[in-house]
This record gives C-alpha cells, structure tokens and sequence, in this order.
C-alpha cells in the first residue's frame, strides 16, 4: 500500500520549467498545444480539454479582461463549474475555432452525426482529422515528444501530462497568495471551485505542498545567510 502523503505525490513545474513548456509547446500541432495549455493555464482536467465547447469561444467582446470566466459542462462528476482562462490564451482559442482545419474537421463531424455514426452532437473545439474528439491517447503521445524535445535541452525536465494541472493550481495559488497578501488557506475554496474538486480535503495537498516549499526557502535562505555572515 502507498502511504506517501498525497502533497508528495505532487510534481509541478518550477517557473524555469514552466518558461520551457510555454516556448516549446507551439512546436506541436496547434490544436495539441491548446489542449495541454488549457491544462497548465486554467487548471483543466486532460479529458475536460479535450471535449472544450465551441459555443462560447468569439461570443462577446473580451479585450479588457485579464481572465475570461467560462462555463465547462463535460467535467469529472458531470457538474459544470467555471474557469478561468487567461486572455492571450482566449485569443488563441477564438482564432483557432475560425481556422480552416477546424472547418474540415467540422464538416467531418456533421457527416458523422447525420449518418448517426456519432451521436454526442455537442460542438467540440477541438476535433481530430475523423471529426472526433482527441483521445487521451494521442494527447499522451503528443506530450511524450515534447518531453524529448525539451529533454534534449534540459535533461532534469520530466513531467507527465497529469502534472499540468497541479502547475496550475500550485502556481495559481502562489501568485493569488502574494497579490493578495493572504495565506494559502484562504483560498482553499476559490482554488477547489475553479479545479472542480468535490471536497476541499482534494483542494489540501495544494496547500500543503507550497507550505513545504516556503518552508525549504526559509530554511535554505537563513543557512545561506549564515555562510554569507561566516565567510
């Protein structure tokens, strides 16, 4: 049996990790590299992004925002919940849902569903060459070469594709924490309700795990400052 504290278990990247993933990811297929975003920038689950709805991408005016609030229904627990996606991001998504492979894909997809071979006739964002939805499969296969490539690079990047998420929500929490001046604790709830988490007791080990990190800081700073003082 496991008995590793689930804060543990946890492996996001580090904000020189997170800079490499974001320079590398436009090397991918431009709808493989919006998909593993959306998981590292608003926190989404790999099978929540891959069956993104189209409806509310390009519907309104959204320039002034800093973040755009969407709602998401294809969740874990099917209970639509909102998140929370970044403007640049956004932008991308509106220019992708007007490209001319999305347009193929899409006629694909209605020949699909007129001829009853599908019959989920929700309006995904992202769609493979056969009009379906991309499997976790071909997401994986997409991440596992972008690893290599930054590997060939920086050799300690090792992540998995279901590290995106918890990026998402230990940075989120960092920033939120700073800019607000509060402690992690306080936004247990915000944090559980943008990742869908059932419970806060999921939402913890976020928290627990940043408390460890500040806490090796303290540690490695003030023994930094004994040397700095000895020498």
């Amino acid at each position: 049996l496991d008995k590793t504290p689930a804060h543990q278990k946890l492996k996001p990247m580090t904000f020189e990790h997170k800079e490499l993933f974001s320079q590398h990811t436009h090397t991918l297929p431009k709808a493989a590299s919006l998909i593993l975003r959306l998981c590292e920038e608003a926190g989404l689950r790999v099978d929540e992004a891959t069956h993104f709805p189209a409806r509310d991408i390009g519907d309104k005016d959204c320039s002034v925002l800093d973040v755009v609030p969407l709602t998401i229904a294809h969740t874990k627990g099917s209970k639509p919940r909102t998140i929370e996606i970044p403007i640049a991001l956004y932008e991308e998504l509106e220019q992708f849902k007007e490209c001319s492979q999305r347009q193929k894909n899409l006629t694909r997809r209605k020949d699909l569903i007129n001829s009853k071979k599908e019959l989920d006739t929700t309006e995904y964002l992202f769609l493979s060459n056969k009009g379906r939805p991309y499997t976790v499969n071909t997401l994986e296969a997409h991440f596992s070469e972008l690893r290599q490539r930054i590997r060939t690079i920086e050799p300690t990047w090792y992540y998995r594709i279901h590290d995106l998420r918890s990026t998402y929500a230990t940075h989120w929490l960092w920033r939120e924490s700073r800019e607000r001046q509060v402690a992690y604790e306080y936004l247990m709830d915000e944090l559980a309700s943008l990742m869908g988490h059932s419970s806060t007791a999921t939402t913890e080990k976020y928290i627990k795990f940043l408390n460890k990190f500040d806490e090796q800081l303290r540690v490695a700073q003030s023994k930094n400052n004994k040397i700095n003082k000895g020498g």
